[in-house]
């Protein structure tokens, strides 16, 4: 039951994540004044983005644990990784949104994120 629970918590927030994510995209591509921008997805991260993510880390090694996977296998290993390299891009693109860099390091940097989500779905979804 309480299995059940966690993993539909965890796909509830892991839907929440993206959409967060989803939103601030779309903010940035249509937005043209930076220091808005800027504020907009700096609010949407604290206030969706980190906490879900954090949800996320609590719901999923819970799940592990409670099916007695080891940490050694390789979707774990995979998913782990990516959802590392998400939150590191996803904070260098704030990086170089604050720093008023470049658009397409702010672009390389969602890219990174993106490739990072996906893989980390399909890790998640397969179980190799």
């Amino acid at each position: 039951m309480l299995y059940d629970f966690l993993k539909i918590f965890h796909i509830l927030s892991a839907t929440l994540l993206l959409t967060g994510i989803a939103l601030s995209v779309i903010a940035w591509k249509k937005s043209n004044d930076i220091a808005a921008l800027f504020q907009n997805i700096q609010v949407k991260t604290f206030a969706l983005i980190i906490p879900f993510a954090v949800l996320q880390l609590v719901t999923g090694f819970t799940i592990i644990s409670l099916e007695e996977y080891d940490l050694s296998e390789i979707w774990i290993i995979g998913s782990i990784s990516a959802f590392i390299i998400v939150i590191i891009s996803w904070f260098a693109f704030l990086f170089f949104l604050s720093s008023s860099f470049h658009r397409r390091w702010q672009a390389a940097m969602l890219g990174v994120c993106v490739l990072s989500l996906f893989s980390m779905i399909f890790f998640m979804a397969n179980r190799i």
